[in-house]
């Protein structure tokens, strides 16, 4: 059964930074959207996913996107089937049908992802300060955070690519149900579009219509 999709539009309230000693140890946002409402938004820096106990390490890549490759990429409503334009949308959690897809959507490529290996102290790890930073980031500027991922009582988790597992995994397997964070914000009067994408090596980027693996992984 694959993950139960769901998109979270609001705005940054805080955040926790991952902690030592966490044998898959996240970053976790605090998302608020109008009325008040508080999501938990957990991000996973190393994973189980390799198998057998094996950690497997977390890629990653932080990029701009074009409204115009937003536009492009289907959002479906779960109910009624609706194409949602996602920024035009309220703050809100919304369940979907469709949405972000790493292979087929044309948003990111294998090749752009970039391995971050965390250190030992969390505090001081790449990603987790890079994380942290740009959050503090948004929220200053008053941006919008879009969360893509499998809903949960009081949140969202999941939030990275859905395709592609092996072994007890595989259950998470789908197509257009990836997980992602899409920020929006002003500079210079100008709106500003930026996609994180996460993934594990342990995840197939070669995948049949399931999202289920077939030939090599990252």
């Amino acid at each position: 059964m694959s993950v139960d999709y769901c998109l979270l539009k609001g705005k940054i309230k805080y955040w926790h930074s991952a902690e030592h000693g966490d044998i898959t140890p996240h970053t976790e946002i605090i998302v608020s959207i109008m009325g008040g409402r508080i999501f938990k938004v957990p991000l996973t820096l190393k994973s189980l996913k390799g198998g057998a106990g094996k950690h497997s390490w977390l890629l990653f890549c932080d990029k701009k996107v074009s409204k115009n490759s937003l536009e492009a990429v289907e959002f479906v409503s779960f109910k009624g089937s609706q194409i949602l334009d996602i920024l035009a949308i309220p703050e809100g959690l919304y369940r979907l049908r469709k949405g972000i897809d790493y292979i087929r959507s044309g948003l990111i490529r294998e090749k752009e992802m970039f391995l971050k290996r965390p250190m030992e102290d969390w505090e001081k790890n790449d990603l987790n300060h890079k994380l942290i930073s740009k959050f503090k980031e948004i929220k200053n500027k008053d941006g919008t955070i879009y969360i893509f991922g499998d809903c949960f009582r009081g949140g969202i988790h999941q939030v990275h690519m859905n395709q592609g597992n092996r072994g007890k995994f595989s259950k998470e397997n789908g197509t257009y149900k990836d997980g992602a964070i899409l920020l929006e914000y002003e500079a210079d009067g100008i709106m500003n579009y930026e996609m994180l994408f996460f993934a594990f090596q342990g995840q197939s980027w070669h995948t049949d219509i399931n999202g289920d693996p077939v030939g090599v992984i990252f």
